[in-house]
């Protein structure tokens, strides 16, 4: 399933539909990025600068808090699951305690 989700096609569609910026580096050139709007002008202004700093973007911050704080135990679980090391309720059951941490 990993294999599928980073293949060109996979990236490419991902893109296309605005769920998230692409993995691959060899998407930098997609015709995606050169749509008329300012979606596609800011996707493509953050794609090609998580190249400048190791491959990652920085997560968003708000209220003093960093957005990577509330975006990582989504992450968490979804790739526990995806890896076969959690099951879908043990997964959602910690990210939910992780939640509840970064909220009192």
């Amino acid at each position: 399933m990993l294999k599928e989700l980073e293949s060109p096609a996979a990236q490419d569609w991902i893109l296309s539909k605005g769920l998230a910026q692409p993995s691959r580096s060899a998407l930098a050139n997609s015709p995606i990025f050169q749509r008329p709007g300012r979606e596609s002008e800011l996707n493509r202004v953050v794609f090609d600068g998580s190249g400048k700093i190791g491959g990652q973007v920085l997560p968003f911050k708000f209220a003093g808090y960093d957005g990577g704080d509330w975006q990582r135990p989504f992450n968490d679980a979804l790739l526990a699951v995806i890896t076969g090391k959690k099951t879908v309720d043990q997964a959602i059951s910690d990210a939910q305690n992780q939640i509840n941490r970064l909220v009192k």
